[in-house]
């Protein structure tokens, strides 16, 4: 009877627990070891690969729980943990672990109640590995709230959220290009144009803001499904191609070209050194006679 009391008590308070939003704010650190625990379930050997979070509103996806994030203090109800599996050389397998603390319960993988399995948010974190030691999401946050140039431009775009929120780290196995990981926040405003993007060191806790909204800055359609790294760039950067691209050119914010050059047909590999670049946000424009696709990359 016991046992059946028990029972009854977790299901009434896991269902007040999604109808009256109450899950519990943690740190992106906390739940590490249990999505990883959640990720054996369908990687033979799960490892992470990066954590974010997204501001699911500006998604325009809605759930029957409440996933809100606050800045100002580091805190999520939901962090989403990516994983790839180290048994795929190939890194064609990928899981994204959405995990939640419940009243009574604890840390859980949403996705049992109901939380999106089909969310491509590979598309907006990196898939890439995270190394150990980087900042956690509460200390990063209050190093954001001493930096002039983050606080200049959350007043500056008041009528700006933020939109992404995420650590990961630009590796690539088949280059053997290993860089650092990055925190990254991003802002956009109600018509969910970029606003503002600040990279933090997740080792040595440096950061740089750049205005991505800035007056008679140029605006492209992104392509989502080029995968240019690193992201932030210090000296070159690299990008996997999915088309045969004749000529590729480099334009700033203010669509002044930087650089520009030739493509062989059938180079699924771009690299371009960037060490004389200026710090700031430029678009790498890859075209021929039917495709002009845009990837957006900071040089810091």
């Amino acid at each position: 009877m016991r046992d059946i009391y028990l029972l009854l008590l977790l299901i009434i308070t896991l269902t007040a627990s999604l109808k009256s939003q109450a899950l519990q704010d943690f740190d992106a650190n906390e739940g590490i070891t249990q999505a990883t625990t959640e990720a054996g379930a369908s990687l033979s050997s799960p490892y992470l690969k990066g954590v974010g979070m997204v501001n699911l509103d500006k998604f325009d996806l809605e759930l029957t729980i409440d996933a809100s994030y606050n800045p100002n203090t580091g805190l999520s109800k939901i962090w989403i943990y990516f994983f790839g599996n180290a048994d795929d050389p190939n890194d064609e397998e990928m899981e994204f672990i959405p995990i939640g603390k419940l009243p009574f319960i604890g840390l859980t993988n949403l996705k049992n109640f109901g939380f999106p399995t089909d969310l491509q948010f590979e598309d907006i974190f990196p898939p890439i590995p995270l190394k150990e030691n980087w900042i956690g999401s509460v200390a990063y946050v209050q190093l954001l709230s001493s930096n002039s140039d983050y606080l200049s431009l959350v007043e500056k775009y008041s009528d700006s959220e933020y939109e992404i929120l995420g650590v990961g780290s630009n590796d690539d196995e088949e280059t053997g290009i290993y860089a650092d990981p990055y925190w990254l926040i991003e802002y956009s405003n109600q018509d969910n144009e970029s606003s503002f993007v600040c990279y933090t060191h997740a080792l040595n806790n440096t950061t740089e803001c750049f205005d991505l909204a800035e007056t008679g800055s140029v605006k492209f359609e992104l392509a989502t499904d080029i995968k240019l790294f690193p992201q932030p760039a210090t000296e070159e950067i690299y990008a996997n191609l999915n088309n045969d691209y004749k000529t590729y050119k480099v334009v700033d914010l203010f669509g002044n070209e930087i650089n520009s050059g030739s493509l062989n047909q059938g180079d699924k590999l771009f690299n371009l050194n960037i060490s004389n670049f200026a710090s700031g946000v430029y678009y790498l424009i890859l075209e021929n006679e039917n495709i002009n696709d845009v990837v957006r990359f900071v040089k810091i």
